[in-house]
């Protein structure tokens, strides 16, 4: 968790993560599986193995999306059985 300490040569109090050793924002949070800090962290996806943050939300959502198209042709494709074939 970013903790405020003051930077160095100034009176200026920062968001500062010990982990990282940066200046974060406050939309930034550590990731512990990844060891970074992530600006915008919606969650740490377990089986793409990345961070799920603000630069990368719209296509993590739209590969799942995809997915989930996908099965479904699938299944209405595997439930037809061959009726375009006779």
């Amino acid at each position: 968790m970013p903790m405020y300490f003051l930077k160095p040569g100034t009176d200026k109090k920062v968001l500062y993560c010990e982990k990282c050793n940066i200046e974060v924002t406050r939309d930034m949070e550590h990731c512990e599986d990844c060891q970074v800090c992530i600006s915008g962290m919606d969650h740490h996806c377990v089986f793409f193995s990345k961070c799920i943050g603000s630069g990368n939300v719209y296509p993590f959502y739209l590969t799942i999306g995809g997915l989930i198209i996908n099965f479904v042709l699938v299944a209405i494709f595997a439930s037809m059985d061959g009726v375009f074939l006779e």
